[in-house]
């Protein structure tokens, strides 16, 4: 048995949603908590391997290709932060 939904009558104050959009809060809260929960992980992994790069001696600094003062900007900025200047 079909309803015939232009047969139905709805308050006025009532809106009519299509069903697909019912979750979208739930999708856009899962979505901001993930790219928050991937930001402080990858911010993790940063700070991590800074603290591991630091012990490094100007020697081996220098047989990687970089100065003492740079392997910060290159560990959080990547190849690019040498393009910057």
């Amino acid at each position: 048995m079909t309803i015939d939904r232009s047969s139905i009558s709805q308050p006025q104050g009532v809106l009519c949603r299509p069903e697909g959009r019912a979750s979208s809060p739930v999708k856009k809260l899962y979505s901001l908590f993930s790219r928050l929960g991937s930001a402080v992980i990858r911010e993790h992994r940063i700070r991590r391997d800074i603290r591991h790069v630091s012990q490094f001696d100007k020697r081996l600094l220098k047989d990687i290709g970089l100065e003492p003062d740079q392997h910060i900007d290159a560990l959080r900025y990547g190849r690019d932060a040498f393009w910057r200047v």
